[in-house]
């Protein structure tokens, strides 16, 4: 296949490994412990009753396989490594035709699709399916391409299926395609009459996918449309959380970098197009700001469908808003006139290396402190394994029910580790549980605290780091106290 000879695919297949290639050593997130915990792999059907089907099915199938965690771990990181490549490479190919430096042309898609927020989905056994999302919202945007560019009506079916597939894959990250098919409607639309049309297009590509999976999901049962809902109570969140988390990059970013890069790729931007040769430089800046407003607004939607009461903003969810600083400077160099031979040209050229030279060491530190926390979990587990051993062996008991106490209250990171993202599992309920049932291979059923034992062993205690004084083991239950 022609695809295979071209070198700009395996430059594209490196530079994935290179920036995810430390998550093909096992390492679990609390979420990842519920799963391999979960007797006959009972967590599929929490994938069903949260819509995510093909999730559901690639684990269906793995089960039909036998794997054991290591080989679904390892096969769903070689599907996301293929998926991530080709996204890049795909967006390459279609973006090319529209920029002169070649070197733009391939480094770009690198920015958008390796943006700071794609890190979270790498986090999850499920990574494959994730990265499938951002492949198939290529896809989408390909297909629209061909219908600005050539007028090809079928490709609007095509792009509308690709974006059924990408919603049923995660929803988190179908503003990709708004975001990018929002710059070619710019570049493609002739007068406003033209431009209304090609935003139509676009909005039902994206809301008729939507609907459907909205509509399946509802009626399957998924926790996160029903429940309370209060759409004011929503958008508060919405810009609440833009506020003290979007911008400041969910603490992937030290110090408010990602707004600094930001505000400056707007500064850029503005100031490429008041230099441009246009005569309606106030119109090309509110294009710019459309398809900026139009990717913000896009990557926080689906929140204002889901419950109010167990509404929750992480990276994965706006992967997109990530992405902002690379469909910026793609807006310049598609609709803006950039001399390649300017001092603008080297200055964006320096930000997009330096922004990925920053990603590229954050995410191998968040990768190290994964191992570390996943090696702490289980060194703690293996403690606790330990004396419940004894604990069999002397009483004659065993060990079969468990109860948390401090749950609430307790500290979710290592101290040296809060990254935000590397989570210790054992504080998290029931992560804490399927934590001590993956790795003792005991089924252990959670049961009320027991104030007997709070008032004896816990009260007043102010443990900062583990101890075995924590686990009071009576009878056939064992009782936890976290720090």
């Amino acid at each position: 296949m022609k695809i295979f000879k071209d070198k700009k695919l395996y430059i594209y297949l490196i530079i994935s490994i290179l920036f995810f290639g430390t998550f093909i050593k096992l390492n679990f997130s609390v979420d990842t412990y519920l799963l391999f915990a979960s007797k006959n792999m009972s967590y599929i059907r929490e994938f069903i009753s949260s819509g995510r089907l093909l999730t559901a099915g690639m684990f269906m199938v793995f089960q039909l396989l036998r794997m054991n965690c290591e080989t679904m771990y390892l096969v769903s990181f070689i599907l996301a490594t293929i998926f991530n490549t080709l996204s890049m490479y795909e967006l390459s190919n279609i973006t090319k035709k529209y920029i002169k430096n070649n070197y733009i042309a391939y480094i770009l898609p690198i920015m958008i699709i390796i943006n700071a927020f794609v890190i979270e989905l790498w986090l999850f056994v499920e990574m494959s399916i994730m990265m499938l999302s951002i492949l198939s919202c290529v896809k989408a945007f390909k297909y629209f391409d061909n219908y600005l560019d050539k007028k090809d009506k079928a490709s609007i079916t095509k792009s509308l299926l690709w974006m059924v597939l990408a919603l049923f894959s995660y929803q988190g990250t179908v503003a990709l395609f708004v975001g990018l098919s929002s710059i070619l409607i710019i570049k493609h639309s002739k007068n406003i009459k033209e431009f209304c049309k090609n935003n139509l297009i676009l909005f039902m590509c994206y809301i008729v996918p939507t609907i459907i999976n909205f509509i399946l999901i509802t009626i399957i049962g998924n926790k996160r449309v029903g429940g309370s809902y209060n759409l004011i109570s929503n958008i508060e969140f919405i810009i609440k959380s833009t506020k003290e988390q979007m911008i400041n990059g969910f603490g992937l970013y030290k110090n408010g970098i990602f707004s600094i890069f930001i505000l400056a790729s707007i500064v850029i931007a503005v100031t490429l197009i008041i230099r441009s040769k246009s005569k309606i430089k106030p119109i090309v800046i509110a294009q710019f700001l459309y398809v900026i407003l139009a990717t913000y607004i896009f990557s926080v939607a689906p929140l204002l469908t889901q419950s109010s009461t167990s509404l929750a903003i992480y990276p994965r969810i706006v992967y997109t808003f990530g992405s902002i600083v690379g469909i910026i400077f793609l807006f310049c160099y598609i609709n803006v006139k950039i001399d390649l031979k300017s001092i603008f040209n080297n200055i964006i050229l320096s930000v997009i290396v330096l922004l990925l030279a920053i990603e590229f060491i954050t995410f191998n530190s968040i990768a190290i402190n994964r191992y570390i926390v996943n090696y702490m979990d289980k060194y703690i587990v293996y403690e606790i394994q330990e004396k419940i051993n004894d604990y069999e062996q002397s009483t004659g008991n065993k060990i079969e029910h468990i109860a948390v106490y401090n749950l609430d209250r307790t500290n979710k990171f290592y101290p040296e580790l809060q990254d935000m993202i590397n989570v210790s599992a054992k504080n998290e309920q029931p992560s804490g549980t399927a934590l001590l049932v993956f790795y003792m291979n005991k089924k252990l059923d959670v049961v009320e605290e027991n104030d007997t034992i709070y008032e004896k062993y816990f009260k007043n205690k102010n443990w900062k780091l583990f101890n075995l004084d924590q686990i009071i083991l009576e009878g056939n239950t064992m009782h936890w106290y976290l720090y």
